[in-house]
């Protein structure tokens, strides 16, 4: 027959009764913490969302100005205008993601 070693069962009930109590503990923290990290990695999203439309427009603006200025005169405003509106419909589109998002709880 085989010997039943003396102790073990109390050593593994009390690894179990530590680990749940570390989870109880774990849990609360994780619950406030995650949601916070969240909501501001959402923020920097949305800022470097905006920043990168703004710099796309800028740039767009400044490279139509140059070739209108360098080559052509009036044939030209025509694509800033069209820039110009590609710039506010990325504005328009980052809107209307941010409400459906917030509206509808969906990450980014």
């Amino acid at each position: 027959m085989a010997k039943k070693r003396v102790g073990s069962k109390k050593k593994i009930e009390k690894v179990k009764s530590q680990s749940k109590t570390l989870n109880k503990i774990k849990t609360p923290l994780k619950k406030q913490i995650f949601p916070i990290k969240e909501k501001n990695h959402r923020i920097f999203q949305i800022l470097n969302y905006m920043l990168f439309s703004l710099v796309i427009s800028l740039i767009s603006f400044i490279l139509f100005k140059i070739i209108d200025v360098l080559f052509f005169q009036n044939l030209f405003y025509l694509l800033t205008i069209i820039s110009f509106f590609v710039s506010i419909g990325f504005l328009i589109s980052l809107l209307i993601y941010l409400m459906i998002s917030f509206f509808k709880k969906v990450h980014l």
